[in-house]
């Protein structure tokens, strides 16, 4: 009887495990900045990759809202990015509580005189249709030339291995594997009772 307890308890504690998961999205496009500080994004981001929670915006478009980043982070915290997978609306905002951005001179070999490098970092959180799903990461870099503005490629990734608000089947595999355990423990009680 103990071989089956444990052989119960040991598949409640896999079933856990494999409730871990990281979903991630990933967005490539063109982004517009110059000396005044501000950054657009004039055109719709090329997707990359999707996992997860994200799964239903794989092959979308998102749209992403320029800001001012020299200022940005003596501000409330702002939508940046939006994306419609046609039913689910999934939008990221950034927040102000762990923000950084960085313009300095250009040293690669071949850049044009007055050549900066833009790097902006910062958290935020994942909504779908209103509702907080995870927590992200924001990481921006780019390439332009002040007082162009000119246009330039970045690579913005956003990612969680924490959700928010727990998956259905993780609830469900979590509900089946306490009952396991729940129904073992009544099991063993009993085969000692009728011992006794």
């Amino acid at each position: 009887m103990k071989r089956i307890f444990s052989a119960l308890v040991l598949g409640t504690a896999l079933a856990s495990v494999s409730t871990a998961f990281a979903d991630q999205v990933s967005y490539v496009g063109n982004d517009i900045f110059s000396n005044s500080g501000t950054i657009a994004f004039p055109s719709a981001m090329e997707f990359g990759t999707a996992s997860g929670v994200f799964s239903p915006f794989a092959g979308t478009a998102a749209t992403f809202t320029g800001f001012d980043f020299d200022t940005y982070a003596s501000g409330s915290a702002q939508t940046i990015l939006s994306d419609t997978s046609g039913v689910n609306v999934l939008t990221f905002v950034l927040s102000t509580s762990d923000y950084s951005e960085s313009l300095v001179p250009d040293t690669m070999a071949g850049a044009s005189p007055g050549e900066e490098d833009l790097t902006i970092l910062g958290v935020g959180t994942f909504y779908i249709d209103g509702s907080a799903v995870a927590t992200g990461n924001f990481n921006l870099n780019s390439q332009g030339v002040p007082g162009g503005p000119d246009s330039v490629t970045f690579a913005e990734t956003s990612y969680t291995t924490t959700a928010l608000t727990p998956e259905p089947s993780s609830l469900l595999l979590l509900g089946s594997g306490s009952g396991l355990a729940g129904a073992a423990g009544m099991l063993l009680r009993r085969r000692r009772a009728i011992k006794a």
